[in-house]
């Protein structure tokens, strides 16, 4: 359960602990919060299909989201949500220790690359970025659209930043 709520199963990330590429969305679905799995539905099937084609495994790879659940309501401009801005920090927090010890990380989705202090996520697809919040120590961060983009016929746009993404790791080992 979420710490902060209390009431949301979270949905863990998936896949080795020692991987060296973290893979990172917004947050869960509706089948990823039933199941607890992170990208199993649509979305993770084109991600995954995609990834498949350079040869990387799902089991190679870890796999998460920002949010560990269901966001809370923002609410609005003049009246925020007090809870909101609490469990955003807290599943941040989480993220950013999931950046430890990786080489390579995948941003997909524009929630997670404004949170990441990062240009409009049309400007960057496919290619190389820094934030403040990912060590220097990793040696590929690239961001790309939501893979979700993919089943609205933007097949070729995500499988641009997924073929820039196994080419850089190819090119540096990982």
């Amino acid at each position: 359960m979420c710490p902060i709520c209390d009431t949301r199963k979270l949905v863990e990330p998936i896949g080795p602990l020692d991987s060296p590429i973290l893979i990172f969305g917004w947050a869960p679905g509706r089948k990823e919060i039933s199941k607890g799995i992170p990208w199993i539905g649509p979305a993770g099937a084109v991600l995954e299909s995609e990834l498949l084609r350079h040869g990387i495994q799902r089991s190679s790879y870890r796999l998460t989201n920002l949010w560990l659940h269901e966001p809370a309501e923002v609410g609005t401009k003049r009246n925020r949500n007090p809870l909101y801005e609490k469990e955003l920090n807290w599943h941040f927090s989480e993220l950013k220790k999931e950046f430890a010890g990786k080489k390579a990380i995948l941003i997909m989705g524009a929630e997670p690359t404004d949170m990441l202090g990062l240009p409009n996520i049309s400007s960057i697809t496919g290619t190389h970025v820094s934030s403040p919040f990912i060590p220097s120590s990793v040696d590929v961060v690239m961001a790309m659209v939501n893979p979700a983009q993919a089943l609205h016929d933007l097949l070729g746009e995500t499988r641009f930043a997924l073929d820039n993404f196994a080419l850089a790791l190819h090119e540096r080992g990982i």
